[in-house]
């Protein structure tokens, strides 16, 4: 494809770094975010090919959907919904 080698690093780099963050539910909307950012530039720098949609197509499923199993999310809801019943209860 003729990419340049330091786009090349810039965008494997940008790539381990968001799915790391993917990978422990930190933040996964604004990860999802900047992956569909990511897929739309390179598809339009560097043309139309499979990898790119597929990353903007799983950006928008994680910037729609949220966190997964071990996402901040959810630990931040169990602990308001303690706080909300402690409330309740007194």
């Amino acid at each position: 494809m003729g990419i340049p080698m330091g786009a090349l690093l810039a965008i494997a780099g940008l790539s381990f770094t968001v799915g790391a963050f993917l990978l422990t539910g930190f933040m996964s909307r604004v990860c999802g975010l900047v992956l569909v950012g990511l897929g739309v530039w390179q598809t339009a720098s560097f043309g139309f090919s499979v990898p790119p949609i597929v990353l903007g197509v799983l950006g928008a499923y994680f910037a729609l959907r949220g966190g997964g199993a071990w996402a901040m999310d959810i630990y931040v809801q169990k602990m308001q919904d303690r706080v909300r019943q402690k409330a309740l209860n007194s």
